[in-house]
Order: structure tokens, then C-alpha cells, then sequence
């Protein structure tokens, strides 16, 4: 039998959330105490912790998440492990990933990439999570691009935030071109130090948004 290892981080009210969106929170509506049985609302972002980005997320006219194959958000994996070279607020580079250990471009194609950096390990929770973290150059996200990825998956942020204002057009320039070729991102992983190998499958279907832009997802290694 094949080993499920769950990639997901727990919504709880301690959840680190994007700089500028809202706290996770809870409310009952119903309780076993009053009502014999319990039921809840919860209030948070759609890009609150692991998370799928389709891409309107970032492009107007793009597929919203419902819109998006399904196929897309599950397949064969390849985990780039980079713990080792990044470092906090310095862009990662194509030279990083070529030299992480047994790396093969011809395992990009088609496949769902995994950028293993143990950033979320280390920094979920801490206020600068998506200010001091390593990036990804805009280099590095043309030349993926041009390997034709199914997705990107990562457990750290993709783009350096520039301060605490509000987002304006043109920012987050490593959102814009993936998302602006059609390759979605699996965002915030957890647990990937549990997958042993290399390769594996990886599924992480989002919750079907009507015209979303985003949507809360439970991601899963199969080994």
C-alpha cells in the first residue's frame, strides 16, 4: 500500500497570514451544549495557509480556480531540496536549483515541481514569514517556465514583498509569470523533510471556488 504523508498546514487562529488580509478566525453558530450539535463559521482569506493560486489570481481574464483542470494540481513530483543554499531575503537562482543534489532537467517537464527550502518549518508563525524570506529570481521563474512544469509548489513564499503598503500593478513579478503561462502554485507546504524521495506523486486538489481567485487546499505526498 502506497504512504500518504500530508503536506498541509492546520487553519488554526495562529495561522500566518498574507501582510494585508485578514486573521482566521472562528465563530459557532450552533453548540452541543444549546443546540445538540456543533456548527461553525469561519472567516479568513481564500490565501490563507497551504493554498492553491490559479491564475487570476494575478491576471485579468485568467482561469479562476474553479475553471482549472484538475489534472494541473496532481502528478508526479520533483522535490528540488535547497535548504542547504538559501538564506533569508536573497533571491534563489537557476544555479541553485542545478546544483541541488541528484538534480536532472529532464525531470521538469510535466511534472509538478517541489521547492524545498524548510523556510515554513523554520519561520511559520513569525511575523517576518513574508518579509525576510528567500525568493525566487525572475530569472528562475522564466527559465521553469520555458521547462514547460506542470505547477510549482514550494513551502515558502515565492516573490520578495517590498514593505508594508498596499499591492500595486506590476509587483510580485514572480506570480506574474507563472500564473501569466498558465502554471498554477501549491503554496505553503508543510512536512516535506517526511517525503524520503526525490521523486512522488503529489495531489493537492483546491476547494471549487466559483471565480476564485485562490482557494484553501489539502495537499498530500504519495510514497
Amino acid at each position: 500500500m502506497p504512504k500518504l504523508i500530508d503536506l498541509s498546514l492546520p487553519l488554526t487562529t495562529n495561522v500566518t497570514v498574507v501582510p494585508g488580509h485578514p486573521v482566521l478566525s472562528f465563530h459557532p453558530i450552533h453548540t452541543h451544549e444549546t443546540h445538540g450539535r456543533s456548527n461553525t463559521e469561519m472567516h479568513a482569506s481564500i490565501h490563507t495557509g497551504t493554498h492553491c493560486d490559479p491564475p487570476y489570481h494575478f491576471v485579468p481574464g485568467g482561469k479562476t480556480i474553479d475553471q482549472m483542470p484538475l489534472e494541473r494540481f496532481m502528478g508526479p513530483a520533483v522535490k528540488i531540496d535547497l535548504r542547504r543554499k538559501v538564506k533569508p531575503r536573497t533571491g534563489i537562482t537557476i544555479e541553485d536549483v542545478r546544483t541541488s543534489p541528484g538534480f536532472r532537467e529532464q525531470d521538469l517537464k510535466g511534472r509538478i515541481v517541489v521547492f524545498h527550502t524548510g523556510w515554513n518549518r523554520k519561520m511559520f508563525g513569525d511575523p517576518t514569514y513574508y518579509f525576510n524570506n528567500p525568493f525566487i529570481t525572475t530569472e528562475l521563474a522564466r527559465w521553469l517556465v520555458s521547462k514547460r512544469i506542470k505547477a510549482l509548489a514550494l513551502d515558502s513564499p515565492q516573490d520578495q514583498v517590498q514593505g508594508k503598503g498596499e499591492p500595486r500593478p506590476g509587483d510580485f513579478p514572480v506570480h506574474r509569470t507563472f500564473l501569466g503561462k498558465g502554471i498554477p502554485f501549491i503554496e505553503h507546504l508543510a512536512n516535506l523533510h517526511k517525503v524520503p524521495k526525490r521523486t512522488f506523486t503529489l495531489i493537492a486538489f483546491p476547494i471549487k471556488i466559483e471565480g476564485g481567485d485562490g482557494a484553501p487546499c489539502r495537499a498530500v505526498a504519495v510514497v
